[in-house]
């Protein structure tokens, strides 16, 4: 709901996606 931690999480989802 914060955009401050939705950009994180965001990242983190991107991470996870080229990580596979």
């Amino acid at each position: 709901t914060i955009p401050q931690v939705t950009i994180p999480i965001s990242t983190a989802m991107a991470g996870i996606i080229l990580a596979f």
